[in-house]
């Protein structure tokens, strides 16, 4: 779609002065000169030339009675139309160079010129002397007169290179568009049509128009080798075709609805909505060969002509790239000037979105500034991807006009950051640690670390020491890389923490707190924090960050914060883990490898795997929650939510609570793939859904549902295909997948009161 960047042209002296209330553009010469009216409310019309500066002068023929109508000017500057002198008398007019030439065709009472074409012939219609109307060519004083013989009325609207002539007939079953081609009338009667009327013709020979229906709405259309097609605003039933041009571009305006005007252009079939910016009703009326349209529009000033003129173009694509991909940035965006004039400057504008650059020569520019750039400039110029999404602004100038901003984003890998792994968790008091040796640097990348910074407490945990100072406590204290092999760490006990986290030159990773094998206590913050236990009892806070904690060999508490929280239990044979999720949707905790975890879902939905010799999982009142038992004997006790609970290999108890849940006592297979002695508790209000029944070892129990027998499940039972199901109530039941009436026993229900 072009842009375009309009100048309003305005009544001499505003709106309402000297009692003019209209003002219309008909016409823009090559230079810009345009060209129209205004009217006042007494009635009386004068022509109007404007400079592209806005200022605007009057016009009339010397003869003029103040009723003047300028219908267009050429290309070259001649501007034509007719004009009504003190006699009542209507004459057709042509003015160039400050000469105004008067238009009288012979016997003529009335001329009226309709337009001139590109080979100077002058065309329109006639009142004669004593006859009615007629349609006339003038070439250079040759006069031809183009009327219909069956005709009462002919009207003169178009003339294409190929002598094909349109306009409008009046005869005795209406008014209705017309084209002649070689002597020969046809009139034109679109589909549906009461009445037509014909606007113009193009160098192809399609003639363009209007038509109104018998329920008065109007509708342009484009007639073709006998077929029609309709040209209509959305959803308007008033549709005004004010001009066509050689090569087919149509313009006009149309209703909307609430009764405001909309301008339109149509190409090839395309039809686009132009409205003046701010405008309430906006007719555009023509289009000159630079393709400038104008017309005129009302605002909540008034009434004002306009120019819009089509600016630069600038076409840029959303881009994937991968993560520091350099990018010519000529590749990204490209730019065009309708005009032919060129494009003389840009201005970029980076977000600078995780860690973007625009490098001009090499040197990268700042971020979320306006960056000039010449045709030269941006031959030299490169982009550099961040982490995600980096959103991009492009304008171009060819000097006088500014293309409209065009937006792009280039999207590149969500950089989490590098992470430092503390390698060393055991330490005593006054023991010293090369920091080399204390901990170890990855990157999703492979990018280097550039810088890292290290913390020191003010009491109660060791030190880092640069070359054997001791860093400031309580503050952000950076090392290079270069520094690193000078960096130690001096621990006070075995409760130290220490913190530390590194930059890949693009964001900064989490942090990372290591615990060593005492009682510690680790506290999350809003930050993307990692947190390494030792092998005390530890016990972990999240934050309103998504922190991932890992436990040692102890009995760990975790609780998780606000923001989504990953914990990770290690513990032995003994050991008794409690992981309390975070009220983020989606947070996860994995049980150790051994010894007894108590899992407690979040409010918004929780992942829960257990891998302990004795799991217990208990959702919360609200939420969705996957529960994963692994081989170990595991108790699930679901919440208000959908739930997924999946037992594998132990002997597992499952309880849904209300709401629909979906058991697997195996490993997540089909029917008859369970492992172990499963026992599924229906409770009132659940819909329990047994995927994978497994018969002769999983127990379904009844309590309090009334039934006393196996006689009672069965008068309530019912197959639904593969699935046998038991409706305890209007909200309780449960399905089996894979069971019938005929394959289940008494021994498969333990009821209870």
């Amino acid at each position: 779609m072009t842009n375009y960047n309009y100048y309003k042209i305005d009544i001499p002296g505003g709106y309402g002065s000297n009692g003019f209330v209209y003002i219309s553009i008909d016409g823009v010469d090559a230079s810009g000169l345009a060209v129209g009216n205004v009217g006042d409310m007494d009635g009386d019309w004068h022509g109007i030339t404007a400079a592209h500066n806005g200022s605007v002068t009057l016009y009339d023929p010397p003869a003029s009675s103040n009723q003047t109508d300028v219908v267009g000017v050429t290309s070259s500057g001649e501007l034509y139309g007719d004009f009504t002198d003190w006699s009542n008398i209507q004459h057709g007019f042509i003015e160039s160079g400050g000469v105004t030439t008067t238009i009288d065709l012979p016997f003529a009472a009335t001329t009226v010129i309709s337009g001139i074409t590109a080979a100077g012939e002058l065309f329109g219609s006639y009142v004669g002397t004593f006859t009615g109307v007629h349609g006339f060519l003038d070439d250079n004083g040759s006069f031809e007169t183009i009327d219909d013989p069956l005709a009462t009325s002919t009207s003169v609207f178009g003339v294409n290179a190929s002598g094909v002539i349109v306009g409008t007939i009046t005869d005795a079953s209406g008014t209705h568009a017309f084209f002649n081609n070689n002597g020969t009338f046809t009139a034109l009667y679109p589909p549906g049509s009461y009445s037509s009327s014909a606007v113009g013709v193009t160098a192809s020979g399609e003639v363009v128009g209007t038509y109104e229906t018998s329920s008065n709405a109007q509708y342009g259309f484009v007639y073709n080798n006998g077929a029609y097609t309709t040209i209509a605003g959305p959803g308007s039933t008033y549709t005004s075709i004010s001009y066509v041009g050689d090569n087919g571009e149509i313009a006009g305006y149309y209703a909307e609805a609430s009764g405001h005007l909309d301008g339109f252009l149509d190409q090839g079939g395309v039809f686009t909505t132009v409205d003046v910016p701010g405008a309430t009703d906006t007719e555009i009326l023509g289009v000159n060969a630079a393709g400038e349209i104008y017309g005129d529009y009302n605002d909540s000033t008034g009434q004002h002509g306009f120019v819009g003129i089509p600016g630069p173009q600038v076409v840029a694509s959303n881009v994937t790239a991968t993560h520091g991909e350099t990018f010519a940035m000529s590749s990204l965006l490209s730019a065009s000037d309708p005009t032919g004039a060129g494009i003389t400057e840009y201005v970029v504008y980076d977000t600078g979105s995780g860690g973007a650059q625009i490098l001009v020569n090499g040197i990268a520019q700042p971020s979320q500034t306006d960056l000039y750039l010449t045709p030269a400039q941006l031959a030299q110029t490169t982009y550099r991807s961040g982490s995600g999404p980096d959103v991009i602004w492009v304008e171009a100038s060819n000097g006088s006009e500014w293309s409209p901003w065009t937006i792009f984003q280039v999207s590149a890998p969500v950089d989490t950051g590098p992470v430092v792994t503390v390698s060393n968790l055991a330490w005593t008091s006054g023991e010293t640690f090369a920091a080399t040796s204390l901990f170890s640097y990855s990157d999703p990348f492979g990018s280097p670390a550039t810088e890292y910074e290290v913390w020191n407490a003010a009491t109660n945990d060791g030190e880092f020491e640069l070359n054997g100072t001791p860093l400031p406590a309580n503050q952000d204290n950076i090392v290079t890389p270069a520094q690193l092999s000078q960096l130690s760490y001096v621990a006070d006990s075995s409760s130290d923490i220490v913190w530390v986290r590194a930059n890949d030159g693009t964001v900064w990773g989490p942090w990372t707190q290591a615990g060593g094998n005492a009682n510690d206590v680790f506290y999350a913050g809003s930050a993307s924090d990692l947190v390494e236990a030792g092998n005390g009892n530890d016990t972990f806070y999240g934050g309103s960050g998504n922190s991932t904690m890992y436990g040692g060999t102890g009995n760990d508490v975790y609780v998780g914060g606000s923001g989504e929280s990953l914990e990770v239990g290690r513990g032995t044979a003994t050991s008794l883990d409690y992981f309390y999720l975070s009220s983020a949707a989606g947070s996860e905790a994995f049980g150790g490898p051994a010894g007894e975890d108590v899992f407690v879902a979040g409010p918004n939905g929780s992942v829960m795997i257990g891998e302990g010799a004795t799991n217990f999982m208990y959702g919360a009142a609200g939420g969705n929650n996957y529960f994963y038992g692994g081989s170990g004997d595991s108790e699930f006790f679901g919440g208000s939510g959908v739930d997924v609970m999946i037992g594998d290999s132990g002997r597992d108890y499952f309880d849904g609570g209300t709401g629909v849940n979906y058991y697997f006592g195996g490993a997540g297979g089909g029917p008859g793939s369970g492992i172990g002695v499963d026992t599924f508790n229906i409770s009132q209000g659940g819909i329990d859904v047994v995927q994978d029944w497994t018969e002769g070892k999983d127990t379904v129990q009844l309590n309090g549902s009334g039934f006393h027998s196996f006689s009672d499940v069965l008068s309530h039972s019912y197959q639904n295909g593969a699935y046998f199901v038991v409706q305890v109530d209007a909200d309780t039941a449960v399905w089996l997948n894979g069971a019938t009436a005929a394959t289940v026993t008494a021994s498969d229900f333990r009821i209870g009161s």
